[in-house]
């Protein structure tokens, strides 16, 4: 069998039930989750057009959105590139479990800021326009129609 690389990105809907007309904007919660995960791990700033993080085992993390809506994006997070479906099951249920512990950790950092509430992270599937992008598989193969 040929060497094959597997990979996985998740995007998660963002939400705060927070009272008040002061709830945070999707993209004020990506970065405070964002900025949890990165005092637990070394990361260094993709250069490429979405932006984000490689994190220290190769995944990548990152806010996404349409131009025209900037505040009202998601989280995406991709798996690492994995050698076997195993390893990349692996990599995707770590990613689901930090995933509350690092919403806990935002969520009081914005009731320090006087934002109290609760951060929603729900693996999303459809946009607001009826287009379905949640979740992509990724698979390196060889094509020999070519």
């Amino acid at each position: 069998m040929n060497t094959r690389i597997f990979g996985l990105e998740t995007e998660y809907a963002i939400f705060h039930d927070g009272p008040g007309p002061d709830i945070p904007n999707h993209k004020t919660l990506f970065n405070q989750i964002h900025r949890a995960l990165t005092r637990r791990v070394r990361s260094l700033m993709a250069l490429y057009h979405k932006g984000g993080d490689f994190l220290e085992n190769g995944s990548l993390i990152h806010y996404e959105s349409q131009p025209a809506h900037w505040l009202h994006g998601v989280l995406e997070w991709a798996t690492p590139e994995c050698s076997t479906p195993r390893e990349l099951l692996a990599y995707s249920r770590s990613q689901m479990r930090v995933l509350p512990e690092l919403a806990a950790e935002a969520e009081q950092a914005l009731a320090s800021a006087g934002c109290p509430g609760h951060i929603v992270l729900v693996k999303n599937n459809v946009d607001a326009d009826g287009n379905s992008y949640g979740s992509h598989e990724n698979y390196f193969v060889e094509d020999r129609m070519s």
